[in-house]
């Protein structure tokens, strides 16, 4: 079944080929310089050394990725979208970045758009409960909460670690609590509360995946308070 999403967004190349420095070796220890910063939060390091190795690779997706990243961790939304942007135009593929792409456009209040880029990452990975998650926060974001109930309890259907469905059982209480409302119940999904259901739907942590890993279900909360 052909997708009904909008088109992924159309890059012009970074360099010319004569522009680009050949050395695979220099290439790799960059980039592995830019993951060892990134895991311990040394996020400026992290971003000078990704873009230290697009400058031998500068087609190379997974580069992109962690600079996309390391920027988002640095709160420079815009440029980390654009990377990652540039990371899915040279790997469609690449389901991280596609749940890159929907926490970034999250943090930039792009809501449907987080929603879609959501979606691009369900085509990948139908059965993957972080991507659903992440699909029941944006749902939740847009109003649309029985959608979001139902994405949330199939994330947790499908195996979600422990430690994330702890983190989007105060959302779902808060989605309950609003649908049973619409229903005209009160008092619903109290059960559901933990001691962090104070927080807001929105201002739950998007899944930021570590560059570098293989697949979408490696992903960590990143704290941004």
């Amino acid at each position: 079944m052909a997708s009904t999403l909008a088109p992924l967004p159309i890059l012009e190349p970074l360099a010319r080929p004569d522009e680009i420095q050949q050395d695979p070796k220099a290439f790799r220890e960059h980039f592995q310089r830019g993951v060892e910063f990134y895991e311990v939060a040394l996020n400026e390091q992290a971003l000078s050394e990704f873009e230290s190795a697009l400058t031998y690779r500068p087609d190379e997706a997974e580069a992109h990725y962690g600079r996309g990243l390391a920027l988002a961790r640095l709160g420079r939304y815009e440029e980390a979208l654009t990377a990652l942007d540039r990371t899915v135009y040279l790997n469609p593929t690449l389901a991280k970045a596609h749940a890159g792409r929907a926490a970034v456009l999250g943090l930039l209040a792009r809501s449907q758009d987080a929603l879609d880029a959501a979606a691009r990452l369900l085509e990948l990975r139908p059965a993957d409960p972080t991507a659903y998650a992440d699909q029941g926060t944006h749902l939740a974001v847009l109003g649309r909460y029985k959608e979001a109930l139902a994405s949330f309890d199939r994330a947790v259907a499908l195996g979600l670690s422990f430690r994330l469905t702890e983190d989007i059982l105060p959302a779902r209480a808060q989605v309950l609590r609003k649908v049973l409302r619409g229903l005209g119940v009160r008092g619903g999904g109290k059960a559901w509360m933990g001691k962090s259901a104070r927080s807001s739907i929105g201002a739950r942590q998007p899944l930021i995946l570590k560059p570098g890993s293989p697949t979408v279900s490696e992903a960590v909360v990143e704290d941004r308070r």
